[in-house]
């Protein structure tokens, strides 16, 4: 139950932390974040904030931050190749975090992405090796965890035992055109959804727990070219997927000719 923080950048470049108050009204403090190339995720435990991202060497930097803000701890390492933390979520008190490594050394993605999970406290408890690159993922109520990540042209779906072992694992689509690499990942009522870009349009995937079915619906009514960095922001409510970005429309759409869009896709 801490209070909301929102990671925000200047037109520098500098990375900020805004912690706002209780009724999330005004910025109660801002904290500048050394060392931040970008921030890509970030997550709240009983400890303070997580936020993952890469470092100004472009390695990947995971770090914990204190409840106040006062305190900060690197989790990452120090000496690493370079990549980033692409993905950051909770499961119960333990917080996930999905490392992306990239060496012209290795010829497979399977070597280089982790998922580790890490205590309230910031320490290590757990890791396991992911088969693709710019994971993003979620925990379900049992301890399992679900994680989508790109893999040679296609984006890929598996699933976790509580223990981290392997349960199942899909392809859910070959990427064409202009495309999401890293997806929304929910939960929707008993099933799980994927959300991103794909062919220059917006394509959902609704997928069973079990892994036994797909079901995909592709928007070509709307004609609105995916947000750039090509992210949807989106959220479940019940069976409803809530999808909003901010994009143009057409070829040639000038910066002022911005539409700004919820699209609600229903079961």
């Amino acid at each position: 139950k801490q209070p909301i923080v929102v990671p925000v950048t200047d037109y520098l470049g500098h990375w900020y932390l805004a912690q706002l108050d209780e009724k999330a009204t005004k910025v109660k403090r801002n904290l500048q974040m050394k060392e931040v190339g970008v921030i890509r995720a970030g997550a709240t435990s009983p400890q303070g904030y997580f936020m993952g991202g890469s470092d100004t060497n472009n390695r990947p930097l995971l770090m914990l931050y204190s409840s106040d803000l006062k305190r900060r701890k690197i989790l990452s390492e120090k000496n690493s190749t370079e990549g980033e933390i692409s993905g950051i979520f909770n499961r119960g008190n333990e917080v996930a975090a999905i490392y992306n490594k990239r060496s012209s050394e290795y010829s497979s993605a399977k070597f280089l992405s982790e998922l580790r999970l890490y205590s309230p406290v910031g320490m290590e408890v757990a890791k396991v090796r992911l088969d693709g690159l710019d994971g993003s993922g979620v925990a379900l109520e049992d301890g399992s965890i679900i994680v989508s990540y790109w893999d040679s042209g296609k984006i890929y779906m598996e699933r976790f035992n509580p223990d981290l072992s392997p349960k199942w694992k899909l392809m859910l689509h070959q990427i064409e055109g202009i495309a999401s690499i890293n997806g929304a990942v929910l939960i929707v009522g008993e099933s799980l959804a994927w959300i991103g870009a794909n062919d220059n349009k917006l394509l959902v995937h609704r997928i069973e727990k079990d892994g036994s079915a797909v079901s995909t619906r592709i928007d070509s009514n709307h004609k609105l070219n995916p947000p750039q960095p090509l992210k949807y922001s989106a959220s479940a409510y019940g069976d409803e997927i809530h999808i909003r970005g901010r994009t143009n429309r057409g070829k040639g759409a000038t910066l002022g000719a911005v539409t700004e869009f919820c699209l609600v896709e229903k079961p």
